[in-house]
């Protein structure tokens, strides 16, 4: 007969207590005059008042050495990868719309009353006091011109539009004058060199050497080629009489006068002109201008007129020149001699080596298009090609002070310029030097911002991935301690050794750390005890390991391997703690199982807690 009831004394009464309300696990309280049923919670240790308890495993709490003061709660429900940020009392939290996912931070309206979005990014290296340019179309990239600030031009004046900006002796800086440039045209120049341009004459195209230069036109401003060469001009060695013909006296091209005359347009006395009919000569102008040029009248070959051009003002060699050289003035009358600087056909002119002590060789040619009082850039790689940059000078930012090595610069309160400021940042990126950020002290409060380890508290190498923040009140730090979670796989264990996946973990940091495996045993058959071998390895540090639920308690040094005998019944579940100290960063804690005798068995997937103690 299946027995229903318990009967128990309470007190002096005797009562019978229903079978069914006996659970697993659970024990008998007497209560008010009524006998119930809980569960009773083993401790690990000995726990300190206002510390938070953790489970150990499924029926045992140990102490987490957290205070519950220190436990940072938060006061809304935030999403997936929402930064959280203090409500401004206590240890409250509360999420913000700023996220923070895979690297990328996204809803960043502003920092520091500046919005992201309008940031511009520098380029990977700089030369001190080199003008920064954008690179590309974007507006956000900028990179190193190569143009120093020192070698900018300033302007000491206000120009107008289209002025021409002259040095103003000083430095580099310029200033305006009355002279325009505009669509290709210069206006309101008066002299160049003491001339003026208004006088000048434009040559033709191409010339014989040594001819004769005529008027071309009426406008006294074009010129062309006369055709006649200057060594063939005749001058006269004798003083002649009025209507007298003139003969050559037989040396050079002196000429004396002869008997033949020509009064009233005829001429008398002429015999024969080197045995040619005088119908063959050349009529002349009505009238002429003293030893100027004569030159041909039209194309009949039988007239000529007064080409303007005075005898005396004939350029003279004075040397045998070579093809496409240039001619110089001897220094005396307007005789000329040749230079070793030469024009070819092409216009290329070789051989100059100065120009009013300038090597050529070093000037700059613009490029057409720029605008005025926009920077000039190298258009490419030879240094000899510039053109506008699109860049007004008077954007340009100009400093105040002398910087010194990677200073900061700060806005003077007007204009576009700046000066440095004892803040420092160095090719590491350190900053140095700043006394306060938005008013706070950075020398007081600095240290309380940082996790253990960092060197700033922008430095995300110092934390690890899991890592939980801690405050620690005592040393007015946040610390970071790492927690890992992992479910081990279920294996089937022959004779080999195996490590289950996701039985293992890696230590990010040295130091102390508290390990708990919990698993299944499922075996073959019920033949009898299995031996089940655990294996923990570890670089450094001593472990003390325990196995709850069968009595088996186990303490080893680093690498040692530790046996438990398991009964051979299906379902068997173990625990395993290991606490390991002073472990070195890198060292790898590995949960291994193997088979010792009897059958195989199989590890049922189960869960894996790897948690670094503060």
């Amino acid at each position: 007969m299946q027995r229903k009831y318990i009967r128990a004394t309470v007190g002096a009464t005797d009562v019978d207590i229903p079978i069914h309300t006996f659970l697993d696990g659970q024990v008998l309280t007497y209560s008010g005059g009524a006998i119930t049923t809980e569960v009773r919670v083993r401790v690990v240790g000995t726990p300190i008042t206002d510390r938070v308890a953790t489970w150990f495993n499924s029926e045992t709490i140990q102490d987490s050495g957290i205070l519950f003061t220190n436990v940072v709660t938060s006061t809304s429900s935030p999403t997936a990868n929402q930064v959280a940020v203090f409500t401004g009392t206590g240890k409250a939290i509360q999420n913000a719309t700023v996220t923070i996912s895979g690297g990328s931070i996204s809803s960043v309206a502003f920092i520091d009353s500046i919005d992201p979005l309008t940031w511009v990014v520098g380029p990977a290296s700089a030369v001190t006091n080199s003008i920064a340019a954008f690179n590309g179309a974007s507006g956000k990239l900028i990179k190193d011109s190569g143009v120093l600030t020192s070698t900018i031009v300033t302007s000491g004046s206000t120009p107008t539009a289209n002025q021409a900006a002259s040095f103003t002796g000083t430095g580099i800086a310029i200033q305006g004058n009355t002279v325009t440039i505009s669509g290709g045209a210069i206006a309101s120049v008066s002299t160049i060199n003491a001339i003026n341009p208004a006088t000048w004459v434009v040559g033709p195209a191409s010339a014989v050497s040594g001819n004769i230069a005529t008027y071309n036109g009426t406008t006294g401003k074009l010129i062309q080629d006369g055709g006649v060469v200057a060594a063939n001009l005749v001058t006269s060695a004798s003083t002649p009489s009025v209507n007298q013909v003139a003969t050559f006296t037989g040396t050079g091209k002196a000429i004396q006068n002869a008997t033949v005359t020509i009064s009233g347009g005829t001429i008398a006395s002429v015999t024969t002109i080197n045995a040619i009919d005088p119908a063959t000569w050349v009529v002349g102008p009505a009238s002429a201008v003293t030893n100027n040029i004569a030159a041909f009248n039209g194309t009949t070959g039988k007239l000529i007129k007064d080409s303007g051009v005075l005898t005396s003002t004939i350029v003279t060699s004075g040397s045998t020149p070579t093809a496409g050289q240039i001619p110089r003035f001897s220094g005396t009358g307007v005789q000329i001699a040749t230079s070793v600087a030469s024009i070819d056909g092409t216009g290329n002119i070789t051989g100059v080596t100065t120009i009013n002590s300038v090597d050529p060789g070093t000037w700059v040619v613009g490029i057409a298009g720029s605008v005025f009082g926009e920077i000039a850039v190298y258009a490419d790689t030879t240094g000899r090609k510039i053109l506008s940059s699109g860049k007004l000078y008077t954007d340009v930012v100009t400093n105040t002070l002398a910087t010194g090595g990677n200073k900061v610069v700060t806005w003077v309160s007007s204009g576009k310029t700046v000066q440095s400021v004892p803040v420092q940042i160095d090719s590491s990126g350190n900053m140095s030097s700043v006394g306060t950020i938005n008013g706070i002290t950075l020398s007081a409060h600095a240290a309380r911002h940082l996790p253990a380890g960092a060197d700033s508290m922008f430095e995300s190498s110092a934390w690890s991935t899991n890592d939980l923040p801690i405050y620690d009140s005592s040393s007015n730090l946040l610390l970071h301690r790492f927690s890992g979670l992992q479910r081990p796989a279920s294996t089937t264990v022959g004779s080999t050794a195996v490590t289950p996946s996701g039985a293992a973990f890696t230590v990010p940091r040295a130091g102390n750390y508290a390990v708990n495996w919990e698993f299944f045993v499922t075996f073959g058959d019920t033949s009898g005890n299995v031996e089940v071998v655990v294996t923990w390895t570890a670089s450094s540090g001593v472990a003390w390991m325990s196995w709850f639920g069968m009595g088996a308690v186990g303490v080893s040094s680093s690498g040692t391997t530790m046996s438990l005998a398991v009964p051979s019944a299906s379902g068997t579940a173990v625990s395993i703690f290991a606490s390991l100290q002073t472990v070195t960063s890198g060292t790898t804690v590995t949960l291994t199982f193997r088979k010792s005798s009897g059958v195989s068995y199989t590890v049922v997937a189960g869960i894996a807690r790897l948690e670094q103690v503060i």
